[in-house]
């Protein structure tokens, strides 16, 4: 198999910074993937409409609860909150995420995340809280903090971006949870399944930035973006 494959680092730190808080009623739009995490979607949903009912936050929670429809749900989120100046929020993992973004920057509105995924990376990574209910009280704040976005062939991701082996490990993944529920184990034994089987190697032409372009044989190509300082770290935002 053969592929081309350009990776852009763009780091909006400027636009990010300039961009005033949000206002303190400004209604928040919550796309919420069933498929996230290991509990049912109402349990998860609860903690997060309790905090907002209780800080008297307009809010409307967009469910998703089967992939094809997360990128018309990220849209529908993101033309809300521009229309009437407020939040969209991510309730699910890295992936849920990742679908978000583009829809959130072609908007030009402020993005929070509230980590319901199952490793919950780019939330580690930003110093987010994991716990629903503080991460939701993060979001109430609206203090919107620089994060550095990322694009491989001109598909914008924020925690990483994969060909190859490694997009079959989480499909595999996905398959194992629906079989036998949402947890780390299940999670780490899909993954054993999957590298036992032979994997045909990808031939690809890969250019980093103006970089010369280099080809390379590899099972996977994974480009992760890990970009946080400590001023990034412990503070409210999206």
């Amino acid at each position: 198999m053969q592929g081309t494959c350009r990776i852009i680092w763009k780091d909006l730190d400027m636009p990010l910074v300039e961009h005033p808080a949000a206002p303190a009623k400004a209604p928040i739009y919550i796309v919420a993937n069933a498929r996230s995490g290991h509990l049912g979607q109402d349990q998860r949903l609860e903690p997060i409409e309790q905090t907002l009912r209780a800080a008297g936050r307009p809010f409307e929670i967009l469910k998703v609860g089967r992939a094809g429809e997360l990128g018309d749900a990220a849209r529908r989120a993101a033309e809300l909150a521009r229309r009437h100046a407020g939040i969209v929020a991510v309730a699910g993992g890295d992936g849920t995420i990742n679908a978000v973004v583009p829809e959130v920057i072609t908007a030009g509105v402020c993005l929070g995340v509230i980590a319901q995924g199952t490793f919950n990376l780019f939330a580690r990574n930003y110093g987010l809280p994991l716990d629903v209910a503080q991460a939701t009280e993060v979001v109430l704040g609206g203090h919107p903090i620089p994060v550095q976005v990322g694009t491989v062939n001109e598909h914008l991701f924020l925690v990483n971006a994969s060909v190859g082996l490694y997009p079959r490990l989480l499909q595999d993944r996905e398959h194992f949870k629906r079989r036998f529920g949402r947890n780390r184990l299940v999670a780490v034994v899909s993954a054993l399944v999957t590298m036992i089987h032979r994997y045909r190697p990808l031939r690809l032409r890969v250019q980093v930035d103006a970089a010369a372009p280099r080809t390379m044989h590899t099972p996977t190509l994974f480009v992760g973006n890990s970009f946080a300082t400590e001023r990034h770290r412990h503070r409210g935002g999206g």
